[in-house]
């Protein structure tokens, strides 16, 4: 049984690759609406870009085009994260090599405990 012609659109592109495609490009698309949500003061644009490529895969033995190799690349451009320098003391090791001497923070941690008290060993 033949199976059914689906024309290239914009709701197909996401099924090739059995939906990597797809993925990729929500992906992106999630990580461009979570940086404005993260850096709502920050005002220039994010941007995302989908870039869809055909090969022609001709037939040696005839003229026709029996298979196109789509390719699909996706971009993602959010605006850097500049952040400020700071100044440091730099002192010297025994060999004369100059070694910054950083600050020590009490910064909170990256990542929360998450686990409850049950889930601990």
């Amino acid at each position: 049984m033949n199976k059914p012609v689906q024309h290239v659109t914009i709701e197909t592109l996401g099924k090739l690759q059995g939906g990597v495609v797809g993925n990729a490009i929500n992906a992106a698309l999630r990580r461009a609406v979570h940086d404005c949500d993260d850096r709502p003061s920050l005002k220039k644009p994010r941007s995302v870009l989908i870039q869809v490529s055909f090969e022609p895969r001709p037939d040696d033995r005839s003229r026709t085009v029996p298979h196109v190799a789509i390719g699909v690349v996706v971009k993602d451009k959010l605006p850097d994260q500049n952040i400020p320098s700071e100044v440091v003391h730099l002192t010297r090791n025994e060999e004369g090599y100059a070694i910054p001497v950083l600050p020590e923070y009490s910064a909170a941690p990256l990542f929360d405990d998450i686990r409850s008290d049950s889930q601990e060993a």
